[in-house]
């Protein structure tokens, strides 16, 4: 019996190591094919625009909607030197619990949302959502390969691939500035289906405290090589100074992209 342990144990060491060995080969076939599409989607998209419908709601600790806000806006974003996209957005119509606001509101609201997320550094669909997947940030991040996904994703059955963000290589002020990600990937055609991330480190802010910030963007296809986002999701829960918490979620839903239309690069200065 003592000789069957020390077997047993070296057959489930040796099963694992198998297992850790194809995962990781497995790993690498879909990170390979994931950045091989986003360089070529990426080298055919110079500019594009959408509509865009926004909501946004806040609920108070009591569970009770406290606010309902919905925004019509046009987004345009342009691949600028550097291969980053630059983002712009103009805002249509604004309605607060379902009125409409005049035009005063409507572009006082604008300056105000742009000053707001120009400070805060906020993701939108503009943000390379593949940068933890790529080798030159491979020292940032832990990538896993998880599993198939036990649940179709908009009918498409995905890998799970995470990527997680290393706090004790990532140099200081880096980590603010990175994101944690689970990425459903289509089995067939290694595009990202849907996207689930969140900042690796939320940073506080003077009279105000994020705890929770969680989002996502859903992709669709647009033709058979290239997939778009169709929908970007926050949900978080913060807490100003002397006053309770508040949950908020939004949603953007996006429509009618236009590609290479030549959009000026004025937009993004």
């Amino acid at each position: 019996m003592r000789k069957v342990i020390p077997l047993l144990i070296f057959l489930i060491l040796a099963v694992s190591a198998v297992a850790a060995t194809q995962d990781s080969a497995k790993l690498t076939q879909i990170i390979d094919r994931v950045l091989a599409i986003d360089r070529a989607q990426n080298e055919f998209i110079k500019d594009i625009t959408f509509d865009v419908v926004s909501y946004e709601k806040s609920v108070g600790s009591d569970g009770k909607v406290k606010e309902t806000k919905k925004y019509l806006k046009r987004v345009y974003m342009k691949r600028l030197e550097g291969g980053k996209y630059g983002y712009h957005e103009d805002y249509l119509d604004y309605y607060i619990d379902g009125v409409r606001q005049d035009s005063k509101d409507l572009d006082k609201m604008a300056q105000e949302k742009a000053e707001k997320k120009k400070k805060r550094g906020g993701k939108d669909i503009a943000f390379d959502m593949f940068a933890p997947l790529k080798p030159e940030n491979s020292s940032l991040y832990i990538v896993t390969y998880e599993e198939i996904s036990p649940k179709a994703v908009d009918g498409v059955t995905c890998y799970l691939v995470r990527a997680a963000a290393d706090s004790t290589s990532a140099p200081e002020g880096v980590l603010d500035t990175l994101v944690n990600c689970l990425y459903y990937i289509d089995t067939a055609s290694y595009h990202i289906v849907l996207a689930e991330f969140a900042p690796a480190k939320l940073v506080s802010k003077f009279m105000f405290k994020m705890s929770t910030l969680d989002m996502s963007i859903n992709y669709e296809p647009y033709s058979d090589s290239l997939w778009l986002p169709y929908r970007f999701h926050i949900r978080g829960k913060a807490k100003a100074m002397y006053f309770m918490g508040i949950n908020f979620e939004g949603e953007e839903d996006y429509t009618n992209p236009v590609i290479n239309a030549d959009i000026s690069d004025s937009l993004f200065q």
